[in-house]
Formats: structure tokens, sequence, C-alpha cells
């Protein structure tokens, strides 16, 4: 299951917890070691989206 996969498979709740994460930390939310500079600065970038939206979701985050 891909992080694409697992977000089309959220709850509301879970969405939104998501997203309110994500608004507040930008995609760093999502990545330990984040991909490029622009992204260190909290903004938008929509290749390390697309990176992170094809990978593989980390079970162990979304496992309860």
């Amino acid at each position: 299951m891909t992080n694409a996969d697992r977000i089309r498979a959220m709850s509301d709740e879970e969405l939104a917890e998501f997203l309110n994460g994500v608004e507040e930390y930008g995609i760093s939310s999502q990545y330990i070691d984040v991909p490029c500079d622009c992204c260190c600065e909290k903004t938008a970038c929509d290749e390390c989206w697309k990176e992170w939206l094809q990978s593989e979701a980390d079970r162990r985050k979304y496992e309860q």
C-alpha cells in the first residue's frame, strides 16, 4: 500500500489529523530526512510530495 492509497482509505477523522500535521509542518511532517532544501523550509515541493505519495506507507505509523 502506498501513502496515496493510505490517504484514500482514511476516515474523516484520520484525514483531519493528517491534514493538521501537514498544515503545521509541511512535508517534513511525513519525512524523517527531508529530501530537498525547499522542503526543509516547510514549503510545498511537488516532486517531494509525488515521491512520498508513491512510496510504501509505513504500516507501523498507522496500525494501532
